[in-house]
């Protein structure tokens, strides 16, 4: 990411020397294909590097912030026209307005998700190429109205703009054909049905293209699509499709500045003209340490060195990876990064209502002196004040408790100092905060799951508490940790479960009951309990998502088990969810005056109970499924769902805790400086 400073007076003598410290282009990103996951979702993210100081808020931008046909300036010099729709709502993650002269509609937005899923990872910067350079300038130029598009203004553009991956994608080109680019860029954009990736390569040059779902690549700020095929992606706006979207003359570019090499290694006249190794014909990067850490960690296998002869873009780990693996990866020597300012990785879930496709895990500042709170982008009303406080700017950072990034980059600063002690002390507190958001997250999504069935406002107001919650915790942690004094971690408060009996005549063994936490299981019940909402939504009935339970029933036999609900719900149905054979039945019971109810099972796996407002059975839209025998007199009416097999979504969990901030660099507004 590129950013800098405005500097004056006695200040620019140490400010400069600061700045030439710091690194540049130092962010890392990956991409795992849910294939390639453990639990079968799509994850990418990257961690945004620049300065140990530079402010980073995370913020809900609301609909309409941008009106149709307004145009701005942003904070570079490039003035934009925005299209005839209205902006869309979104999060984001953006530079303190103090750090752009106080710029109104765009402060170098890194990433977000807007309100139909669109997620973008931006300004990742990659490293320029002289001769390719020469042959198609960037527009860098400070007159405004001169200066092209650049990285401090894809995911506005994009996110108040797009409805879908490819828009997005389309989005930003036009903006690269109409008034060239400022500088190179990777940026991913990505949907519930796909990801694209994109580098832009010079002034008017670039490359799109749909990841693979079996595919891993890593960036570490490098030029790196190996394997472009131009055929049929030439003009972007035709009707025939493929995996590639590029600009005419990206060959003819690299032809004239001398470095044209196709994917198979030839150069110049004697390779084949259509197809490109981007990193061959417009990189200049020529080493990195970082894609020597990252493969080693992913797949040493591959032999991938410091030399970018050694490169790979598309490959497969050496395993399947988790998100636990994914947040590993931004903790390695090299990747992490005192300038670090945040880290971002999106969870992508597929065959799920839109609101509950995407999970956004964020560290403030380095990982490794961090933790990654989870939040759905889409449900949270607001973001905690702690994430939004833009602490006043003098000649030197303070440590303010009440400011997330700077109770981080405090702990982060002592950790620098003190690796040995402080630092690993810190690391091995955060773990058991980590754990404990993990753990506490898993339980409390089954309560998301219930009440974005049953009513999404109530959802969406319930994850807003959830994501102050957890910041609550982390900031705790931090600010403990930062003075000084022992951490507390909280216990997890699981739901209580239902006391479960067998009646007499039943050929039941109840060996026990657990919590469960199955992303898959609990994954397909989100599907299931949604239908069965709707189901009594026309019927004139809800379900009441607050007494929504899934557990592990582990027992033996068939026939009937009392489960008691309470006596409230005396005369009304309750729902009981049974995972069997790949799919879910439902039973609906009526209540008793005891607050019992008594379902009916031939066989025993994950059961949910949900209770409603409704009185008697209604008519569900799902098959029926056969009384089972049993010695019982009578048995609750039962129907089955399609045998479509559990779909492929996780809700995983992560833990925040946040560092208090102290830090001593010269505090400058930026204009330009490299992440």
């Amino acid at each position: 990411m590129k950013k800098g400073y405005l500097l004056s007076g006695a200040l620019f003598g140490a400010a400069f020397l600061a700045m030439q410290a710091m690194p540049v282009k130092a962010c890392t990103e990956i991409y795992v294909g849910k294939d390639l996951s453990t639990t079968g979702q799509t994850i990418y993210g990257r961690t945004e590097d620049g300065g140990k100081n530079n402010l980073k808020l995370y913020d809900v931008k609301q609909a309409g912030a941008i009106k149709a046909g307004s145009s701005f300036t942003d904070a570079e010099g490039w003035t934009y026209t925005w299209g005839n729709q209205d902006s869309y709502r979104y999060t984001s993650v953006r530079d303190a307005k103090e750090l752009w002269d106080k710029a109104s509609q765009t402060c170098y937005e890194a990433q977000g998700t807007n309100q139909y899923g669109v997620s973008i990872s931006a300004t990742e910067s990659l490293y320029e190429n002289a001769k390719t350079d020469a042959a198609d300038p960037y527009a860098t130029s400070e007159t405004v109205g001169e200066h092209g598009i650049g990285e401090q203004s894809f995911t506005t553009i994009v996110l108040g703009q797009a409805k879908t991956a490819r828009e997005g994608i389309d989005i930003i080109l036009d903006a690269v054909d109409k008034s060239k680019c400022s500088e190179p860029s990777g940026i991913l954009v990505g949907d519930a049905n796909e990801t694209w990736y994109l580098e832009i390569v010079s002034g008017t040059q670039y490359a799109a293209y749909k990841l693979p779902n079996d595919i891993c690549y890593v960036n570490p700020n490098v030029t790196i699509m190996k394997n472009v095929n131009t055929e049929g992606a030439t003009n972007r706006a035709a009707t025939t499709k493929t995996d590639f979207v590029v600009s005419p003359n990206l060959i003819n570019i690299a032809k004239t500045a001398g470095t044209y090499t196709d994917i198979n290694g030839k150069i110049g006249d004697a390779a084949d003209g259509k197809t490109i190794d981007l990193n061959l014909s417009y990189s200049n990067q020529n080493s990195s340490t970082r894609m020597k850490s990252a493969m080693d960690y992913l797949n040493p296998s591959l032999g991938v060195t410091t030399d970018n002869s050694t490169f790979k873009f598309a490959f497969k780990p050496n395993r399947k990876l988790s998100m636990e693996d994914v947040f590993n990866f931004f903790k390695l020597d090299y990747i992490e990064r005192q300038a670090t300012m945040e880290c971002t990785i999106f969870q992508r879930f597929d065959n799920v209502p839109t609101d509950l496709s995407v999970v956004e895990w964020r560290a403030m500042v380095a990982p490794k002196y961090s933790v990654f709170i989870p939040s759905y982008p889409m449900l949270i009303n607001k973001t905690p004040d702690a994430y939004k406080l833009e602490t006043a700017f003098t000649d030197n950072y303070t440590y303010d408790a009440k400011s997330a990034y700077f109770a981080f980059q405090g702990v982060k600063e002592k950790c620098y100092a003190d690796k040995d002690v402080f630092g690993k002390n810190a690391i091995a507190n955060y773990a058991n905060i980590q754990n404990y958001i993990t753990n506490q997250f898993a339980i409390d999504q089954n309560a998301i799951v219930a009440k974005y069935a049953s009513n999404p406002a109530t959802s969406k107001e319930y994850a807003t508490t959830l994501l102050q919650n957890y910041t609550d915790v982390a900031m705790n942690a931090a600010n403990a940790l930062y003075d000084g004094k022992e951490l507390t971690v909280p216990a997890v408060k699981g739901s209580v479960l239902p006391e479960i009996t067998v009646p007499s005549g039943s050929n039941v063994k109840v060996n026990g009951k657990t919590e469960i936490t199955d992303p898959k299981v609990v994954a397909s019940a989100t599907k299931f309990l949604s239908t069965l909402a709707a189901d009594l939504k026309k019927a004139g009935f809800d379900v009441l998502s607050d007494t929504f339970k899934i557990f592990d029933l582990n027992a033996t036999g068939s026939g009937k088990v009392t489960m008691a609900v309470g006596k409230d719900y005396a005369g009304k149905i309750a729902l009981v969810g049974h995972f069997h054979d790949g799919a879910w039945t439902v039973q609906q019971c009526l209540v008793d005056a005891d607050g019992n109810i008594a379902p009916e099972f031939n066989s025993f796996s994950p059961v949910f109970v949900e209770l409603t407002t409704a009185n008697k059975p209604v008519t569900l839209s799902v098959a029926a499924e056969p009384a089972v025998a049993t010695p019982a007199a009578a048995t609750p009416a039962k129907v089955a769902s399609p045998k479509t097999g559990v779909m492929d979504y996780t809700f995983i969990i992560l833990v925040l805790c946040m560092a208090v901030a102290t830090t001593g660099l010269v505090v400058i507004k930026r204009k330009k400086s490299a992440k």
